[in-house]
């Protein structure tokens, strides 16, 4: 048994305070230069990621409304747990947390709301559906799938090599965001499914007590009506971890 000490600070007055087992082990936790390499790389390809996203949806001009209807809560999000060393799933701010302060950051999340849930499903499909919509949609306008006007000899080598470029990192960026897409279609399904349960065996009256669940912020030791939040919190605190 030991007792670690912080130093003192505005928030605490002594500065002593007994860490968890769960502090050390992950909060406090300095990780090694290759992990610090690789969170960087991570970083970086974050922004390429969103850059990208944005550059390849210009036309046509529905899908790039779409994605700039899409696009604040992920430059918000990022930007706010970036700036506060906090955690938030898909963007990278467990790897911001590793460059900035060299350990690792707790993924659990301290309270849970409507806007978390929202904003997990709207960031996945930033990430996931849209990626996967441009890809078929070049597939589409390359004539990969299908048969179309186009012709693959009429492109000049200069752009056949500039399409197989493309086409290598659209394959890249699915394949890197493949468990990112399956959570989130689980994580979306999932939620449909159960509110059209609740609706149903409840005459529409369940959906109007989970919208109230869901406004008031909750935890893992909180409750409603007398009945324990664990269970709903543990659901959705694995997805918000591994996204």
């Amino acid at each position: 048994f030991y007792v670690a000490v912080r130093m003192p600070s505005m928030e605490s007055g002594t500065g002593l305070e007994v860490l968890s087992e769960n502090d050390r082990s992950t909060e406090h936790r300095a990780v090694g230069k290759w992990r610090w390499r690789f969170a960087l790389c991570r970083m970086a390809y974050h922004v390429f990621s969103i850059i990208g996203a944005v550059t390849m949806s210009t036309k046509p001009a529905s899908k790039l409304v779409m994605t700039l209807f899409v696009l604040p809560p992920v430059v918000y999000h990022t930007a706010v747990h970036w700036v506060n060393g906090t955690y938030f799933p898909m963007t990278k701010a467990d790897d911001f947390h590793i460059v900035r302060y060299g350990t690792d950051v707790d993924k659990n999340p301290p309270q849970i709301s409507a806007c978390t849930i929202l904003s997990m499903v709207w960031m996945g499909i930033f990430f996931s559906v849209l990626a996967l919509a441009s890809f078929i949609g070049s597939c589409s306008k390359y004539c990969v799938i299908g048969e179309g006007p186009c012709s693959w000899e009429s492109y000049s080598s200069a752009e056949q090599w500039r399409v197989r470029v493309k086409f290598f990192f659209y394959l890249l960026y699915i394949l890197l965001g493949l468990k990112r897409f399956a959570l989130t279609l689980i994580f979306t399904a999932s939620l449909v499914g159960i509110t059209i349960v609740i609706g149903i065996c409840t005459c529409g009256y369940g959906c109007c007590v989970m919208f109230l669940f869901f406004v008031r912020p909750f935890n893992r030791d909180s409750s409603f009506l007398c009945i324990p939040c664990a269970y709903v919190y543990s659901y959705i605190a694995f997805f918000y971890r591994h996204l």
